[in-house]
């Protein structure tokens, strides 16, 4: 019996040994994504029924079925094992950070804050979370490389996004380009504080020269989750435009990420 029938069932399976066919860990088969998920938790008396449930919606409806607190249960899970509070953990957290994307994002001081749990048992968590986050940048980085970023705008933003819009903290990033507008590098040029970052035009401009670039793009995000450009924001753009046409390099964009929003200063003329 496959294992995916075995999931069927109405009881609980015996805990122990389980064969794991090999149909059952193909990567098309439609078990593949979550019954190994829910065989992990079944040596750990979860709730049964409740994670039956959640891999039939997936089965027949996809990702769409499972909430961002499905998701978030089920990652906590793995990292905490089967528990009734893994449900209530992810609410928490979810109330907290307001999204997915901002729990998988957030300090590991915050989650602990956050779950009040034994200091073993929050680096369970905050690991895996972390861990997540890494991926999901990697997995958006390589949608930008080796291609013009300048036809991969959209693909540029999303990865602004994930790496850098739930920090607490402004930080600015420079995306130097070649002449052909394809990626070079991708630098940390600045940490802050909640609402300011410095910058300085010649070191950008040096670096700049160090690496061959002919173009940037700048980056930085507002904690705050309101992307508006400041007059300091905009002030220091025409700086850094300035030091960089002396050596006949462009600035494409400067471009600031919020909470699920951002804004362009090419698209608002501030360029």
């Amino acid at each position: 019996m496959l294992l995916a029938d075995t999931l069927d069932a109405d009881v609980d399976p015996a805990f122990g040994e389980w064969p794991v066919p090999d149909a059952c860990l193909a990567e098309d088969s439609s078990g593949y994504n979550f019954c190994q998920p829910a065989f992990h938790l079944v040596h750990r008396g979860a709730n049964w029924k409740h994670w039956r449930k959640l891999r039939r919606s997936y089965q027949r409806d996809g990702e769409q079925a499972l909430s961002e607190c499905d998701t978030l249960e089920a990652l906590i899970a793995f990292a905490l094992g089967s528990s009734k509070r893994n449900a209530t953990l992810a609410r928490i957290l979810l109330d907290r950070f307001g999204d997915l994307a901002a729990v998988c994002g957030a300090s590991p001081a915050l989650v602990h804050e956050t779950i009040g749990l034994p200091p073993r048992q929050s680096y369970r968590i905050c690991t895996l979370l972390r861990l997540v986050h890494a991926t999901t940048v990697k997995v958006m980085r390589r949608e930008i490389v080796d291609r013009p970023v300048i036809g991969s705008y959209d693909a540029v933003v999303r990865y602004c996004q994930a790496l850098m819009a739930d920090h607490r903290e402004e930080q600015f990033r420079i995306l130097f380009l070649n002449k052909k507008n394809v990626l070079i590098a991708d630098e940390l040029h600045g940490r802050g504080t909640i609402d300011h970052v410095p910058l300085y035009p010649r070191e950008v401009a040096k670096r700049a020269l160090e690496l061959g670039a002919s173009a940037i793009i700048m980056v930085h995000n507002h904690p705050s989750g309101d992307p508006s450009p400041s007059a300091t924001d905009i002030e220091m753009t025409r700086k850094v435009t300035d030091a960089l046409q002396l050596f006949d390099m462009v600035v494409h964009d400067h471009i600031i990420v919020g909470a699920g929003r951002h804004l362009s200063f090419r698209s608002q003329n501030l360029i």
